[in-house]
């Protein structure tokens, strides 16, 4: 199988490039890494994770994430 068709069958613009899965049951990212002439796919995230920023106990921003939004 030529490379080009893993970006094709993927669905990704090229390789290095992260791509959403929404459809995915358990993970939320795609990419297809390339280093040297080794190709991979890897699939990472969580679906419906967040992202940091907000303490879930608290409700509030953390004190790292205060200070970037002054």
């Amino acid at each position: 199988m030529p490379k080009d068709s893993v970006l094709k069958r993927i669905g990704v613009s090229g390789y290095n490039k992260p791509k959403r899965t929404p459809n995915h049951p358990k993970k939320s990212h795609v990419v297809v890494a390339k280093e040297g002439d080794k190709v991979k796919t890897i699939r990472f995230g969580e679906q419906g994770a967040t992202g940091r920023g907000i303490c879930r106990r608290c409700a509030r921003l953390l004190p790292r994430d205060r200070r970037q939004t002054r």
